[in-house]
């Protein structure tokens, strides 16, 4: 009888160490998938990055012979290539946005500044915020993946002019 509880307790003690050296694996395997993980999200804001500040770039450098309209429809094509058709989404969820809003609404989504903003708006950095903030309410009260991904589009990719 004694034997017998001996190899059993031997042989838990055995699973146990198994299972331990199993799940120091696990753990191990996890960390590093979190690492890479970590490092694509990093890669991932950094490429925002980038596109908000070549964009921004362009966004100043625009021709001066191109006329504003032509323009700030260049500039929503570009936000939509780019942000997952983001403009064409708010059109749709918004049909009764004025023109006026979108363009607001573009500045904001290609990440540029108040400053930036009120500079080629004329509009007073506190309707800026003021808008951007309506914008946010509007967004997240769809309810919707799409609603929060519009939402987080708000503070840009990064804010290129300060």
């Amino acid at each position: 009888m004694k034997k017998a509880l001996f190899f059993l307790l031997l042989s838990f003690i055995l699973c146990f160490c198994v299972l331990l050296f199993q799940l120091r694996q696990e753990r191990k395997l996890l960390e590093r998938t979190l690492r890479q993980m970590d490092t694509l999200r990093e890669e991932l804001i950094r490429t925002k990055r980038e596109n908000a500040r070549i964009l921004g770039e362009l966004f100043l450098q625009k021709n001066a012979s191109l006329p504003e309209e032509e323009w700030y429809r260049w500039l929503e094509e570009a936000l939509d290539r780019y942000e997952n058709n983001a403009v064409r989404e708010v059109r749709t969820a918004f049909p009764r946005c004025k023109e006026y809003q979108i363009r607001r609404l573009c500045l904001f989504f290609a990440g540029l500044s108040y400053p930036a903003i009120h500079t080629l708006t004329k509009d007073s950095v506190v309707s800026l915020k003021e808008a951007k903030s309506r914008f946010r309410k509007r967004f997240l009260a769809l309810g919707t993946d799409s609603g929060n991904f519009l939402a987080s589009l708000l503070d840009g990719p990064s804010h290129i002019l300060h």
